[in-house]
């Protein structure tokens, strides 16, 4: 399990094991910030990242795991979505809690351009050009868009997936996600990376046929 890029301080420093987490503030993305700052850097990066590790590949799924409340998943999912957008159009799927449809301010628009047809009925636009929101409830749904065919026709048209998950502590939703997505992006904090929690949960992803592409390091 390799990490792929920490998420600097609010400083522009990298930061390690030990380190004080700052206050987090999930009333704005961090990558609209500063859009030229550390911060959103390192989310480009990241993408990037993950672009490489999916050339060859027709899946552009993406579920963001972690372990427990608090890690980090919707910042880590909001930002990567919208570090992705800058090229590509973006299906993000949110958990239950709908952090990310108030950051997005969801539904503000009901175009729905540029996406699938067979896609529209379930998702919304949001305030970021190119990214779409789905519900995870709404996703699976019988009369509604299973997340397997929303994944599915997204990879056809050429977008990619980013599913924001609970934690895997608390449902096994966080695997399941990762078994439907293919590929799983995992977060965690700095001072507590050392803890079993984080290889069992790396074990039970890739025993669902997941690929962990990487660790994302948090310390918003």
């Amino acid at each position: 399990m390799s990490i792929i890029t920490p998420a600097p301080s609010h400083n522009g420093n990298q930061v390690g094991p030990g380190s004080t987490a700052p206050a987090r503030d999930m009333s704005e993305l961090l990558i609209s910030r500063r859009a030229e700052g550390a911060v959103a850097q390192s989310f480009r990066l990241l993408r990037a990242n993950i672009e490489a590790i999916l050339t060859h590949s027709t899946n552009r799924a993406i579920a963001v795991v972690s372990a427990h409340p608090g890690d980090g998943r919707s910042l880590v999912a909001g930002n990567l979505a919208v570090a992705f957008a800058e090229d590509h159009r973006v299906l993000l799927i949110e958990e239950e809690h709908g952090a990310l449809s108030r950051l997005f301010r969801a539904g503000a628009s009901q175009l729905r351009d540029g996406i699938p047809p067979e896609l529209r009925r379930s998702v919304t636009e949001t305030n970021r050009p190119g990214v779409y929101l789905m519900q995870w409830a709404e996703a699976n749904q019988d009369n509604r868009y299973r997340i397997d065919d929303a994944i599915q026709a997204a990879a056809a048209s050429d977008m990619y997936t980013i599913i924001d998950t609970p934690p895997t502590t608390l449902s096994s939703d966080g695997f399941l996600a990762a078994r439907k997505a293919g590929n799983a992006l995992y977060v965690m904090r700095a001072q507590n990376a050392g803890a079993p929690v984080h290889r069992r949960a790396r074990v039970q992803i890739e025993r669902l046929g997941s690929t962990v592409l990487g660790v994302v390091l948090n310390e918003f």
